[in-house]
């Protein structure tokens, strides 16, 4: 199971004006699911990542839009949320499938546990169109003249 959740700038007063004391950023969780013969679908809660890209790595990614549609493309992206906390989102697509797979340097070993989720094509094109979407949410220019109503949307 693959979600997104995009969360709004938080901003700050400052003498006569108003700056973006945070930028947003979008929240990925990801849950593991085991499909059985049946039909029934198993989610592994135990298992379940967070990950949260910014403003910039999302450029990166609305980036690799234009080439959705190739045969065949691999992207990589590399980003540190904190100071020891490295991270790699790597893109491989097929002509048929999309594998995302995101994974974080462990400390105590130095090696990257990568966790992976397929997509199809449209799910992938229906992301980057989200993502696409809530980009001026993530800026703050939702709120140019109404600060404090954003600061409590970005609280829920």
């Amino acid at each position: 199971m693959f979600s997104m959740t995009p969360i709004k700038a938080t901003y700050v007063e400052k003498n006569n004006y108003f700056a973006i004391q945070k930028p947003g950023w979008i929240l990925f969780e990801l849950v593991p699911v085991i499909r059985q013969k049946e039909g029934n679908h198993h989610l592994e809660w135990d298992k379940k990542k967070h990950y949260s890209l910014g403003v910039k790595q999302i450029g990166q990614l609305l980036v690799t839009k234009n080439k959705a549609y190739d045969e065949a493309s691999n992207f990589l992206i590399t980003y540190q949320a904190q100071a020891n906390d490295k991270k790699l989102l790597k893109i491989n697509k097929t002509a048929q499938d999309i594998y995302l797979s995101i994974s974080q340097e462990d400390e105590q070993e130095k090696q990257f546990n990568p966790f992976k989720i397929n997509l199809t094509q449209a799910e992938y094109v229906t992301a980057l169109e989200l993502i696409n979407f809530s980009l001026p949410f993530l800026l703050g220019w939702d709120a140019l003249y109404t600060p404090q109503y954003s600061d409590n949307d970005a609280q829920d």
